[in-house]
C-alpha cells in the first residue's frame, strides 16, 4: 500500500504544489521551515482541506480528486492522525479518550476499550487506563493520543510535530516509544517535524518543503552530501553558498571567492562542513588553496565546542573546541585568518 499525493491547495498567501509518495511500510518526515506548509500538508492527508487539483490515492483507492468530484470525509479515510498537543478529552478516562475513536465507528463499548487497553500496552502505558488526562505527565499524555491513534487500526499514521510539547526530559523516552510504535506499524506514515535529530531518528527518508513545494526528498545520507538550500544545508549542519563555478573557482554571489577541486562549470551550490575550516591569528604558512581574512560575528555554545560565525564575502560559520575559542582569543569583532582545503569544498550544480 503506498499513499501518493500530487495536487495543489491555496488559501490566503500560502501556495501548495506537492509531489510526495510514502510507500508501505516506510517513514516519511516531513522538514521545512515555518509557514512552508507542513501542517497544511497534514490537514489535506487527513481530509481537513480538500485539493483544489490533483489527486491524493492511498493505493488504488482515490481519497481526493477534484476534477473526477472525489472527496472521501475523514472519518472513512482510514488515516491516525496524532496532533501536535493530543487534544485528550479531560472528563474522559486515558481509556475511554483511546477507545473514543472505536465508539465513534460504532464499536460496542467492551469491544472498544480492550482495544484501548492493547493500544495502551503498545505504547508503554499499562495500567494508565483508569487515569484522568490531568494524571499523567505531558510525554505520557502525547503517549495516550499515540495509542488512540494506533486503536483505530488506520491504513496510514499522520504525526505533526508529535514531540513539540514534551520537555527535554520526556522527549528522549518518547521518541524510543514512537521508534517501536513506527516499527510495527504496517502502512504509510508520515511525521511531521522542525526537529533534524526526530527527523533523522525516525525517519527512513526526509522531503524538504519550502514555499508550498517540495525542494528535495531523500535518504538522510543523500540529502547531507547535496543539499538545495540553505534552509537544507542548516538542518545538517554545513555552510551553504549559491553561485558560479568556471575554472576550478567558486563565485558566491556576495562575492567571495574559493579555489575548488570540482571540475562543474555554471550555476552552482557549494557546501562546506564548518569543521574543515582552520583558523588562525596570523596567515598561515602551507598548503591550504584558500586564505583569507574575517571579521567574527558571533559565537555559540554548542554541546561539543563553539561555532564561530563570519561576516563578510564568504559568511561562513567554523565549528572549534572551547579550548581553541581561549586559546585563539576569539570574540565578536576578533578579525582572524580562515583557511580551506580546496577539496573540502563540495560543489553541485544548482
Amino acid at each position: 500500500m503506498s499513499l501518493v499525493l500530487r495536487g495543489a491547495f491555496a488559501r490566503g498567501p500560502l501556495a501548495l504544489d506537492l509531489d510526495l509518495a510514502i510507500a508501505t511500510g516506510e517513514t516519511l518526515a516531513l522538514v521545512g521551515p515555518n509557514g512552508a506548509g507542513k501542517s497544511s500538508c497534514v490537514q489535506l492527508l487527513a481530509g481537513l482541506l480538500r485539493l483544489q487539483r490533483g489527486e491524493l490515492r492511498l493505493h488504488d483507492a482515490v481519497l481526493d480528486a477534484p476534477a473526477a468530484g472525489v472527496f472521501v470525509p475523514p472519518e472513512a479515510r482510514g488515516i491516525g492522525w496524532l496532533p501536535q498537543d493530543g487534544l485528550l478529552f479531560p472528563h474522559l478516562s486515558v481509556r475511554d479518550n483511546v477507545a473514543y475513536g472505536r465508539r465513534a465507528r460504532g464499536d460496542a463499548a467492551p469491544v472498544a476499550r480492550a482495544a484501548a487497553d492493547a493500544a495502551l500496552a503498545r505504547v508503554g502505558l499499562a495500567g494508565f487506563g483508569d487515569r484522568r488526562p490531568q494524571q499523567v505527565s505531558g510525554g505520557e499524555a502525547q503517549r495516550v493520543a499515540l495509542a488512540r491513534a494506533l486503536a483505530r487500526e488506520p491504513r496510514v499514521l499522520l504525526l505533526d510535530e508529535p514531540l513539540s510539547a514534551v520537555d527535554a526530559s520526556a522527549r528522549v523516552a518518547l521518541r524510543h516509544e514512537l521508534q517501536r510504535a513506527l516499527a510495527t506499524f504496517a502502512g504509510p506514515r508520515l511525521l511531521v517535524t522542525h526537529d533534524p535529530l526526530d527527523a533523522f531518528a525516525l525517519a527512513d527518508r526526509i522531503a524538504v518543503v519550502e514555499q508550498g513545494r517540495v525542494v528535495q526528498a531523500g535518504t538522510a545520507a543523500a540529502i547531507g552530501a547535496s543539499p538545495r538550500s540553505r534552509f537544507v544545508a542548516d538542518l545538517v549542519g554545513l555552510n551553504f553558498l549559491r553561485g558560479h563555478a568556471h575554472d576550478g573557482v567558486f563565485t558566491a554571489g556576495s562575492g567571495g571567492r574559493l579555489v575548488v577541486a570540482s571540475p562543474i562549470e555554471g550555476p552552482a551550490f557549494a557546501t562546506v562542513h564548518p569543521r574543515a575550516l582552520a583558523l588562525f591569528t596570523s596567515r598561515p604558512s602551507g598548503s591550504p588553496r584558500n586564505v583569507w581574512q574575517a571579521t567574527v560575528a558571533a559565537v555559540e555554545a554548542t554541546p561539543s565546542g563553539r561555532r564561530v560565525r563570519f561576516d563578510g564575502e564568504l559568511p561562513l560559520v567554523a565549528e572549534v573546541t572551547a579550548a581553541a575559542v581561549a586559546e585563539l582569543g576569539i570574540a565578536v569583532g576578533r578579525s582572524l585568518w580562515l583557511a580551506l582545503k580546496a577539496t573540502e569544498v563540495q560543489v553541485a550544480e544548482a
